[in-house]
């Protein structure tokens, strides 16, 4: 019998097969550009909002940590379900409408999703014993990843004009998306239990706590590491379409490029995860991480030395999908190991927005270096030449990375001794069950 340990945990993992839906976009951008009549630069800037919403975990992560989990459900509802239902409405209605438009549409698209992310991973940590935090850290990364896979899969099999085809599309995801939200609502009400505290007295330790592992080494080290690295692989698979036409790949070839790197992704989370738990005692979780950034090199280098060679894009599309998926599997476990519970939204929120302010200096130069090679208004570029500074750049800002994320320090046994919030709220469990850590939920 599962008990409401089962019942949360899969439930988190359902609304996570739906939480990736924003990086549909590297599968679809090409058609939806063609169809709307947008330059390569438009679509690279819709896609770093569409990222940016995503990563912008640290809003929900506040919510979580401030004991306000309901609030941060009702509002992945509102969002996530509102904006498709808008996207959708707006493209059947209006022949080409202004990227302004779309834009900021993308951009709550994100934000919809990682509240979706953070209340799936907050509400399963809380329910997790230590020893198998990576474990459940890497499946529920690798269902947030699939799910870009399932809705790429799902649109390929629309068969419909254009703009039917993304009416449809859209609107099939407002009701996915809102069922699922309700549904992980709905659980987490039933099992979870209140207890009062001084939400004053909380917050003010808190925020004291939260300036100091932000200031802390551990911290700073993830940091910069994402933002070198992560930011470079982050870019390669949101451009990985444009990059497959350059290569002259089919309309077909390309959709399947996109959904191998988050095959691969997923795959490689799951890995991770599962691997980095089961060698814990002999191997510190911080060398996969180092493994995995160093794999980010791997992905520009052989790139750059391809000539257009379609075997050495699909190798490096696979790369980029470990590469992705370690960082995905690894960088919240470590935050969950250093800090405490009760600070884990805003630490891993906070952590987050490396990788989006790098990826909008990142898509800047995928579009302009782009449209410099380009034809028929900037719109088409064919050959190695559309990427190779790219490529360049992002393997000097990788190889950075790597080198940061070596001085990740050997111990972090000071961390521990800061104590656990013994007030916070906790999933009940049923009577054979015992609660394995403390949560922020509320």
């Amino acid at each position: 019998m599962w008990g409401q340990r089962g019942w949360v945990t899969a439930a988190a993992v359902l609304v996570m097969l739906a939480s990736g839906t924003p990086y549909s976009l590297s599968a679809y951008g090409e058609q939806l550009k063609l169809l709307l009549g947008y330059s390569q630069q438009t679509l690279d800037s819709i896609s770093t909002l569409s990222t940016l919403g995503f990563f912008c975990a640290f809003v929900p992560g506040l919510l979580i940590d401030a004991k306000r989990l309901v609030i941060s459900l009702l509002l992945a509802f509102s969002i996530t379900t509102g904006t498709y239902v808008s996207l959708g409405g707006l493209i059947q209605s209006m022949a080409s409408p202004s990227a302004w438009l779309i834009a900021p549409l993308y951009l709550m698209i994100g934000l919809g999703s990682i509240f979706m992310y953070m209340n799936s991973l907050t509400s399963a940590l809380a329910v997790t014993e230590d020893r198998y935090r990576g474990t459940i850290v890497g499946i529920l990364d690798a269902c947030c990843t699939f799910s870009t896979f399932i809705f790429n899969s799902f649109f390929n099999a629309l068969e419909a004009p254009t703009s039917s085809r993304f009416t449809n599309f859209f609107y099939s995801v407002a009701v996915i998306t809102g069922v699922l939200n309700l549904l992980l609502l709905l659980v987490f009400l039933f099992s979870s239990k209140s207890k009062k505290h001084s939400e004053l007295s909380v917050q003010e330790s808190e925020t004291m706590k939260v300036m100091e592992a932000i200031k802390s080494k551990p911290f700073q080290v993830l940091l910069w590491s994402q933002f070198f690295a992560g930011g470079a692989i982050i870019a390669f698979s949101s451009n990985v379409s444009s990059i497959g036409r350059s290569y002259r790949l089919s309309d077909k070839q390309q959709v399947s490029l996109s959904s191998t790197v988050f095959v691969s992704t997923s795959v490689s989370r799951v890995f991770f995860g599962v691997l980095s738990d089961f060698l814990a005692s002999s191997v510190p979780r911080r060398r996969f991480l180092q493994f995995a950034l160093i794999i980010n090199c791997f992905v520009f280098g052989s790139l750059l030395i391809s000539k257009t060679s379609s075997a050495v894009l699909v190798l490096a599309v696979i790369l980029c999908g470990v590469s992705f998926g370690g960082f995905g599997s690894l960088y919240p476990t470590l935050v969950a190991d250093v800090f405490p519970h009760y600070l884990f939204g805003s630490v891993w929120g906070w952590l987050q927005l490396a990788t989006p302010i790098a990826n909008i200096g990142y898509q800047k130069l995928y579009g302009s270096v782009y449209e410099r090679y380009a034809f028929d208004d900037g719109k088409t570029c064919i050959g190695l030449r559309c990427y190779f500074l790219t490529f360049l750049i992002s393997l000097v800002f990788s190889a950075i990375g790597v080198v940061i994320g070596f001085f990740f320090p050997k111990t972090t046994q000071e961390y521990s001794e800061i104590p656990q919030d013994i007030n916070s709220p906790t999933i009940v469990l049923s009577p054979n069950e015992q609660s394995v850590s403390q949560s922020s939920l509320k």
